[in-house]
C-alpha cells in the first residue's frame, strides 16, 4: 500500500514537471519566432551617369542658326523610388579638359546656349530619365570657323542614387561652319498677290495703272497711283503677299519707262515686313532714289529677314508731286542654302 502511494505521488510530480516545461517552451518558441524575423533590406543605391558621355567629346558642326540637342541620364540598374539629377553648365571645366586632351577649344560665350531645365528624373523601377534640351544660339555670339566647348555636368543626385564617378559630364564640342557663298536670286513672283493704297484703273488705258502690273515681268507696264477725278496724295503704299514665308536678302524695283516717267518718280520710301499682316517691322529706308531707265534699282538688306508680307510706302516724289508710279517690284533670296 505504501509503495502504491509513492508511485502515485511520483506520477503526479512527473505530470507537474511536464506541465511546467510546456509553459516554459511556449514563450521560448515565441521568443525564437520573433527573433528570427528578417531585417528590412537596405534600398538599392543606383549610380547615375550620362550614357552619351562614353563618346566624349560630343562633336557637332552647326550653321549660324539655333540648333538643339537632347540628352538624358541613366542608372546602372532600375531605381528604387524616384531619383532626380540636377544638371548645370560648368565652364570652369574647359581649361582642364584642354590641358588633359591637348586641345585649345574656346569656352562657350554667355548667351549662346540655353538649357530647357535643370532636373532629370528617373522614375521608380526605371533606369533612364526623361530628356532635357540644350539649344545653341550662335547668331551674334559665336564666330564662324571657331570651335567651342560646353561642359554639362550632373551636379547632384537625390533619392536612392549617387553621381557616377565616370561619365558624369557631357562635353559638347561645337564648331561653327564657315560661311557659304551667297547666291542672290529672284524670289518667284508667279503666285504673289498685291494690294495698294490706290491705283489708276481707267485713265491710263488697257494694261496700265493697276498694281498687278508690277508683277507681270514687263517693265513697260506700270502701276500709277489714282489721279482721275481725285488725287489721294502721299503717302502711297503697295503691299505684297508672297503666299508663304520667305527669307529676304533685299528688294528691287524698276521705274516707269514712259517718256514722262522722270516727272514724279518715287524718291523717298521705306520697306516693312510682316509674318501676320498685323505686326510690321521697318527693314529699309531709302532717300533720294534715282530715276533709272531699263534697269533694276537694287536695295540689299544689312541682315536677312523672314516674312510672308512686305510693304513699300512712298513718302515723297521727285519735284514734290502728289502722285507716283513704278514699273516692277520684287525681292531677292539666297539660293545657296
Amino acid at each position: 500500500m505504501k509503495k502504491k502511494r509513492m508511485l502515485v505521488q511520483w506520477t503526479n510530480k512527473i505530470k507537474l514537471v511536464r506541465n511546467l516545461a510546456g509553459l516554459l517552451i511556449v514563450p521560448a518558441l515565441l521568443f525564437v519566432s520573433c527573433s528570427d524575423d528578417d531585417p528590412e533590406p537596405e534600398p538599392v543605391v543606383v549610380s547615375v551617369s550620362f550614357p552619351d558621355a562614353v563618346n566624349n567629346p560630343l562633336e557637332s558642326t552647326i550653321e549660324l542658326v539655333d540648333t538643339t540637342f537632347k540628352f538624358a541620364v541613366s542608372a546602372d540598374q532600375n531605381a528604387e523610388g524616384v531619383v532626380e539629377a540636377t544638371i548645370e553648365v560648368d565652364l570652369s571645366l574647359v581649361s582642364g579638359f584642354n590641358f588633359a586632351h591637348e586641345t585649345s577649344y574656346l569656352s562657350m560665350v554667355d548667351g549662346s546656349y540655353e538649357l530647357s531645365g535643370s532636373k532629370l528624373t528617373i522614375s521608380d523601377g526605371a533606369s533612364k530619365s526623361d530628356s532635357l534640351s540644350l539649344t545653341i544660339k550662335p547668331a551674334g555670339k559665336l564666330e564662324r570657323e571657331k570651335t567651342y566647348l560646353l561642359p554639362v555636368l550632373i551636379k547632384s543626385v537625390s533619392g536612392n542614387g549617387t553621381v557616377s564617378e565616370q561619365n558624369s559630364v557631357n562635353y559638347f564640342v561645337i564648331k561653327v561652319n564657315k560661311a557659304k557663298e551667297v547666291i542672290v536670286s529672284d524670289i518667284d513672283r508667279s503666285n504673289w498677290g498685291i494690294e495698294c493704297s490706290s491705283e489708276e484703273l481707267t485713265a491710263e488705258g488697257d494694261g496700265q495703272g493697276k498694281a498687278i502690273y508690277l508683277l507681270d515681268n514687263n517693265i513697260y507696264t506700270f502701276w500709277h497711283s489714282h489721279y482721275r477725278d481725285s488725287i489721294p496724295g502721299l503717302p502711297h503704299w503697295l503691299l505684297v503677299d508672297m503666299k508663304s514665308e520667305q527669307s529676304i536678302l533685299g528688294f528691287w524695283l524698276v521705274d516707269c519707262q514712259e517718256d514722262w516717267g522722270d516727272e514724279s518718280w518715287a524718291k523717298d520710301m521705306y520697306f516693312e515686313v510682316s509674318s501676320d499682316k498685323e505686326q510690321w517691322t521697318k527693314v529699309l529706308e531709302i532717300s533720294d532714289a534715282p530715276y533709272v531707265l531699263e534697269d533694276r534699282i537694287v536695295y540689299m538688306l544689312e541682315n536677312e529677314v523672314s516674312c510672308r508680307y512686305f510693304r513699300l510706302t512712298i513718302t515723297n516724289t521727285a519735284y514734290g508731286g502728289p502722285h507716283t508710279y513704278l514699273g516692277e517690284l520684287g525681292a531677292y533670296y539666297n539660293s545657296n542654302k
